[in-house]
């Protein structure tokens, strides 16, 4: 399958780029409480991997573990990202919690969290660890967040406006969606209802 990304004003000669290979990488938590309903982020994952699966694009279900969940999904990333080439696309799509990123009382980034059994997190990556190792692939990527505040991945990378630092020509793009991909019954059916992308 082969995709075709066009923009106006891609810092960039080329108006329209063809990828050679597209990859992609779903991402979301092991042990995620809200997995135990009948629907949760790990159903999600498990169905949009099938389904890009399905399309031809080479895709990896990867399950943040909760322990040092920091440095063994940057080294995942980067792992898979270390043979990208310009021609290629990654997608990254993460399904789960989101914490928006502040800078009172404390500054924090965007963070992306597991739920714990009690009220609050009990795992946490902050969003700038995994963004900077995006940054640094040498394919273009488009990252999707299902979770809420997922804009703040794009506004707030280090608290600064220290702009872009991957490579010259590279396209980054970040979609976000507000909250999961709830289900409501309707006329006793159950029907999907997806969040707007903003």
């Amino acid at each position: 399958m082969s995709l075709t990304l066009s923009a106006s004003d891609l810092n960039t000669n080329e108006a329209r780029r063809r990828y050679r290979t597209i990859k992609a990488i779903v991402l979301h938590w092991d042990g995620e409480p809200l997995d135990n309903g009948a629907y949760g982020p790990a159903q999600e994952a498990a169905k949009l991997v099938n389904t890009l699966s399905k399309w031809g694009w080479q895709t990896e279900d990867y399950w943040i573990m909760p322990d040092n969940p920091v440095e063994k999904t940057a080294k995942f990333l980067r792992d898979w990202t270390r043979a990208s080439q310009p021609d290629e696309l990654l997608v990254v799509y993460y399904v789960g919690h989101g914490r928006r990123s502040s800078r009172e009382p404390t500054p924090q980034p965007f963070r992306i969290t597991r739920g714990g059994n009690r009220r609050g997190d009990d795992a946490i990556i902050d969003w700038p660890v995994i963004r900077s190792v995006l940054e640094a692939a040498r394919c273009d990527i488009v990252m999707f967040l299902n979770c809420c505040y997922g804009a703040d991945a794009w506004l707030s990378r280090n608290l600064e406006e220290d702009g872009f630092k991957g490579p010259s020509g590279k396209v980054m793009v970040c979609l976000s969606a507000y909250n999961f991909t709830m289900r409501t019954l309707v006329a006793n059916v159950t029907l999907p209802v997806y969040p707007c992308c903003y």
